[in-house]
């Protein structure tokens, strides 16, 4: 496959410069490394690889974005700092261009076994020790890629050790539902245009609505509340998980005229009810209050602020094998 890669070595001598792409990081990393396997199209296929100081690293940790992170910006949040600190490669990688992509086809996992495979290889980082996570509709391809692994998929003999995800949506039947519901009761802006956008993108995807295809929207979903089991909900009953989010009704009701129906809690907590009824023991559920806040210090729930950094990459930490 063709491809064009940009290496960054901090201490390079400054006339490397002049025959190289350089990146400062804002991380903590020696050696970064851009990779975008279609070079007239970086809107996708593409990641950024990212290496601790030291050998041997303790494994991979594993971030799916809508674009890949700009190194010369330092980055608002601490996460990939301590990652990289504890010694593991932090990877970020762009799989699709639809915007939100929550893995309705193996299309997206795909192009990630792949990538991971490559790293994996060419960094000897230990198999055993792969991980992945995200906020919102990242982290839901985080757990749509673990089924795809745990279902037998994976072409790489891929294994995930642990996924982390922060207030995703899971049931994509309820979503569909939610946002209908959204769009008749005419709610506040925000979620309105969210509303909109994810009716129109599961009828596109999906062919239609639930009542009409609803095999298409079980399969394309990582948990379904209608099934028996929370039907591939299944796939990660021996996975370590663990799950951040914040309920504030309060906030909902008020800034985006929202019911429990239609915010991720509703998912999360009924996924993670099923896994632990069905046997999972290894399933962490984090419910935090007056945590959630955006970049600029307006209050927002759905965000990642709501993770305690030092937490997740202990939690990891103790997942290793």
């Amino acid at each position: 496959m063709r491809r064009f890669e940009r290496t960054n070595l901090m201490k390079m001598k400054f006339f490397c410069v002049a025959l190289f792409s350089l990146f400062v990081s804002s991380l903590s990393a020696q050696k970064s490394r851009y990779v975008y396997n279609n070079p007239v199209d970086s809107s996708y296929n593409c990641f950024l690889e990212i290496l601790p100081d030291s050998k041997p690293y303790n494994g991979l940790i594993v971030r799916d974005f809508s674009r890949l992170p700009d190194l010369t910006k330092k980055s608002f949040y601490r996460f990939g700092d301590l990652a990289l600190e504890r010694g593991f490669v932090v990877l970020y990688v762009m799989t699709s261009n639809i915007f939100p992509e929550l893995y309705f086809s193996d299309e997206g996992p795909n192009l990630l076994d792949e990538m991971i495979a490559e790293v994996v290889e060419k960094n000897n980082i230990p198999k055993q020790n792969i991980f992945i996570g995200g906020i919102s509709a990242s982290g839901t391809r985080a757990l749509r890629y673990a089924q795809y692994c745990n279902s037998g998929k994976s072409k790489n003999d891929v294994k995930i050790a642990g996924a982390f995800i922060v207030d995703s949506p899971l049931d994509m039947d309820r979503f569909y539902r939610s946002s209908q519901q959204i769009l008749k009761r005419n709610a506040k802006n925000g979620t309105l245009w969210e509303a909109n956008l994810m009716v129109n993108l599961l009828n596109k995807e999906m062919g239609g609505s639930p009542d009409d295809f609803q095999e298409a929207y079980q399969n394309a979903s990582v948990y379904s509340y209608n099934l028996p089991n929370g039907g591939n909900a299944h796939w990660l009953l021996s996975t370590p998980l663990i799950i951040y989010h914040e309920p504030d009704v309060d906030w909902w009701l008020a800034e985006r005229s929202s019911t429990l129906y239609d915010i991720n809690s509703f998912d999360i907590v009924a996924f993670v009810n099923s896994l632990s009824l069905n046997g999972s023991t290894n399933i962490t559920l984090k419910t935090t209050t007056g945590k959630g806040f955006d970049r600029a210090g307006k209050r927002k729930p759905h965000s990642w602020s709501i993770v305690d950094e030092l937490e997740l990459i202990t939690w990891i930490e103790n997942h290793c094998r």
